[in-house]
């Protein structure tokens, strides 16, 4: 019967391990798209947060499968914005918005499968940690909502248009 636990809270644990690695991979790819440094930094800081996420969850792993659980989250520092950069970006962002809404999709998607696994896990540590990176991810998605918002405002006081993304 324990056993069944542990696989089942393994598989919980792995399902966030690849959400995690499919952040990192997206952020990353995604800071090539962008040309303001206000995204970039954003980017980075995200692909950074998803990366402290992933091992602290191989940690979990490690510890479900009986071995030494060593992982400590690093405190990332938020990025700071610059309004200046918002003044140089030229011409219609659309690839970066889509980027943005792209990130703004993965950020609440993984909350609410957190959310979900948080209430199907026994283990209190990783019930207590899924309850933090459900915390994260909205963060996350406050954080991008409000660079998101910062560029349409620039792009509207700027009368510039936002082409039509729909396809």
């Amino acid at each position: 019967m324990a056993e069944d636990k542990d696989k089942k809270m393994i598989r919980y644990i792995q399902m966030g391990e690849n959400i995690e690695k499919e952040g990192i991979q997206f952020y990353t790819k995604a800071m090539k798209g962008v040309v303001d440094p206000n995204s970039k930094k954003l980017l980075k800081f995200l692909a950074n947060e998803e990366k402290n996420h992933l091992e602290y969850l191989k940690s979990f792993e490690r510890k479900a499968k009986g071995k030494k659980n060593g992982a400590k989250i690093k405190k990332t520092n938020k990025p700071i914005f610059s309004k200046q950069a918002y003044k140089k970006m030229k011409g219609g962002r659309a690839d970066t918005l889509n980027i943005f809404n792209t990130a703004l999709d993965i950020e609440l998607k993984s909350a609410r499968l957190y959310s979900e696994l948080a209430k199907k896990v026994k283990d209190k540590d990783l019930k207590s940690f899924l309850k933090k990176l459900i915390n994260w991810e909205k963060e996350h998605y406050r954080l991008i909502k409000s660079h998101q918002d910062a560029i349409y405002k620039w792009q509207y006081w700027e009368m510039r248009t936002q082409g039509r993304i729909e396809m």
